[in-house]
């Protein structure tokens, strides 16, 4: 009886980290992310990662989107894309930027607002 006393009233789930709520309200703020539309990165080589683009309907705001699927950390050249990468609207796991690299922890994503 313990246990399941601990199981359906013990809240530490509640207060674990919950990237889809996080995702969910930079959606919520990014019109690229709310309501735009998906070009993807053809230029990505990299099988382990996937990335496009988000612009928003309006034209002006342009959101960059990477995704890390595999069990690896794995670094990103975004150097031939001339992206500013210095604006992280939301990412899962300690992604990290330096100059136009971008370091990737195993099934991480980040989310880059580029204007």
């Amino acid at each position: 009886i313990y246990f399941l006393e601990q199981y359906f009233f013990d809240d530490a789930p509640l207060r674990r980290p919950q990237p889809h709520r996080t995702f969910a309200a930079a959606r919520n703020t990014s019109p690229a992310l709310a309501d735009g539309w998906l070009e993807t990165d053809s230029s990505n080589s990299d099988s382990r990662i996937s990335s496009w683009y988000m612009h928003a309907n309006s034209g002006d705001k342009v959101c960059l989107v990477i995704h890390n699927f595999s069990g690896q950390t794995v670094t990103v050249d975004r150097s031939a894309h001339g992206n500013n990468l210095s604006n992280i609207l939301v990412s899962n796991g300690a992604v990290s930027v330096t100059g136009s690299s971008v370091t990737m922890p195993a099934y991480s994503s980040v989310v880059f607002a580029l204007n």
